[in-house]
């Protein structure tokens, strides 16, 4: 289960249940998300399948409870890969996962492959083997979006992560991800993200120095 910070909650364990719990503060859950492109819920989310968060977990506390050379490296960084583990479970719901359709799931799997390409709706459509306009249609039905909103949020998304990873400047991230016109990225960004991409550097320049 996963509860997000300042959220009020009560927890019982049955007896003979074997149970632990993780505190990540929300600072660096909210970097890493950033990192990756996502957006935090505020509910807490029960998880289907916590096979990686209870390895991540064991992990954690082994190697915090073994001091040696290396040992706050390996827990930071164990710790963000909870994190990220947190912060995708967090978006699993969103439809684009679970597209029905062969033809949308076709779709899909294109433009999360070839984001960087210079695709368009047409592309996508002939490759999907339907009309630019049925496609549109049954793409919405199916994922919620349009296939260029969708398009654009992977490419956002992809930036975010090169950019939180400290080795792209903001020019070479745009460039990575298919888009030419940096002023148009900014704009991608700050919609999708609710910030400028030079931000997103900036506070991972501070957790890098902190």
């Amino acid at each position: 289960m996963i509860v997000p910070a300042r959220v009020e909650h009560a927890t019982r364990v049955e007896s003979g249940t074997r149970a632990g719990s993780v505190w990540l503060s929300a600072e660096l859950v909210t970097e890493v998300a950033a990192c990756v492109g996502r957006r935090l819920g505020s509910d807490p989310l029960l998880l289907a399948n916590a096979d990686r968060v209870r390895a991540l977990g064991a992990l954690l506390e082994s190697e915090a409870r073994l001091p040696g050379a290396g040992q706050l490296m390996a827990v930071e960084a164990l710790a963000e890969a909870l994190a990220i583990t947190l912060v995708r479970a967090d978006n699993l719901p969103r439809a684009r996962r679970t597209a029905r359709d062969p033809r949308i799931a076709t779709a899909v799997s294109l433009m999360e492959e070839r984001y960087a390409d210079d695709l368009s709706v047409d592309d996508v459509a002939r490759a999907a083997g339907l009309s630019r306009f049925h496609m549109s249609r049954l793409f919405r039905e199916e994922v919620g979006e349009s296939p260029y909103r969708f398009l654009q949020r992977t490419r956002i998304e992809r930036a975010a992560e090169l950019l939180g990873s400290g080795r792209h400047g903001v020019t070479e991230a745009a460039l990575s991800v298919g888009f030419r016109d940096l002023g148009r990225f900014a704009r991608a960004f700050r919609e999708h993200l609710g910030c400028a991409p030079s931000e997103l550097l900036v506070r991972n320049g501070r957790r890098a120095s902190a």
